[in-house]
């Protein structure tokens, strides 16, 4: 879901990503752009069943990537459900989830 604000230009959002290692590892790792905060993560696996406020996150601010550390290695075919809710501010930049405008027919900025 994703719920935008056009009159402060934000955002508010809930996503869930449904995914099956590949790899056995304790990583995961998640495309975040700057302008995106995430609220609150929750991790679901037949194996973890966490809070992510309670794990170790970092973040590379210039590929833009959240890594979270498990305490506990995921198994190769473990299906993992991340939740999460975040906000962020509607760039002009048009990069990312962005704001932008156009004249219509008549002259008249939209």
């Amino acid at each position: 879901m994703l719920n935008p604000d056009f009159n402060n230009f934000t955002f508010l959002g809930i996503a869930k990503i449904v995914a099956v290692v590949q790899n056995s590892t304790n990583t995961i790792t998640l495309h975040v752009g700057k302008s995106v905060k995430i609220e609150k993560m929750s991790l679901l696996s037949s194996f973890v069943t966490d809070s992510i406020s309670d794990v170790p996150t970092s973040y590379d601010n210039i590929t833009e990537k959240l890594t979270i550390t498990l305490s506990r290695i995921l198994l190769v075919n473990t299906n993992v459900t991340i939740s999460f809710t975040y906000n962020g501010i509607l760039s002009d930049n048009m990069i990312g989830f962005y704001k932008s405008s156009y004249f219509d027919e008549n002259g008249k900025l939209k």
